[in-house]
């Protein structure tokens, strides 16, 4: 995973925490403890219909009552730590596992609770090109080229919420088209081995489950081609 870089030195002034102008009035407080020896988090619910997702010291520490409202400095100032702790689950989300923009800011929305703390955090995070779909594409090809079909991998890239275009035009910049025939060829063989042999039956099998795989009918031919070129004969799966 990418070293993610947190000395606060490094921060340019332009993403210094923003100036929050204006108040909040909670109506309700719903408490949730999710083990034993974890930080009780509050649900506040506002005026508004919208609701922020607060830690005990944070309500304690800025007095959140029940119609009480808060605002002034004191609301600009639990608006600027509530970025401060998500731009930190954020840089922590990424030194688990490389997430998509969308992916992202649904987990950052859920754990903030408002939705302009989650686009800070957003914004933080491409200005120092922590995230990046383009990025992102392209290291899910590499890890996933040699075991799945480019269509498998497009179709599964967009269900993480990636445009079908943006996914073509870096797998055509990556050369995917021509890694496929080795993949498949990778996949026909360790089928085959796996099950003991290399007979027409299985090899009809094998070629069925490589078009179940997503490859392409013109791939699986190649392969079958290339495997049978020996032999003098082609079998395919009807």
């Amino acid at each position: 995973m990418r070293e993610i870089l947190t000395d606060k030195k490094s921060t340019p002034a332009e993403y210094a925490l923003p100036r929050w102008e204006g108040s909040l009035l909670p109506l309700a407080l719903e408490w949730h403890t999710s083990g034993r020896n974890s930080a009780s988090k509050c649900r506040v619910l506002l005026e508004n219909g919208t609701s922020m997702v607060l830690y005990e010291a944070e309500i304690r520490r800025f007095s959140i009552r029940e119609g009480c409202r808060l605002e002034g400095e004191a609301y600009t100032e639990l608006m600027q730590a509530l970025c401060k702790r998500t731009r930190g689950k954020a840089l922590s989300l990424l030194k688990q596992k490389d997430w998509t923009e969308q992916e992202m800011r649904a987990k950052l929305w859920q754990y903030a609770g408002v939705e302009a703390v989650a686009e800070d955090a957003i914004s933080y995070l491409y200005h120092w090109h922590y995230l990046n779909d383009e990025s992102y594409i392209s290291r899910y090809l590499f890890q996933n080229r040699e075991r799945k079909s480019a269509r498998r991998i497009a179709w599964e890239l967009e269900q993480k919420g990636l445009p079908r275009e943006q996914i073509q035009r870096v797998m055509d910049q990556d050369g995917q088209d021509g890694q496929e025939e080795a993949a498949a060829r990778m996949l026909y063989e360790k089928y085959c081995r796996t099950r003991g042999g290399e007979d027409a039956a299985l090899q009809q099998k094998a070629a069925a489950y490589l078009r179940r795989q997503g490859f392409s009918w013109e791939v699986v031919s190649a392969v079958i081609r290339a495997k049978d070129r020996g032999a003098g004969e082609e079998i395919l799966p009807s």
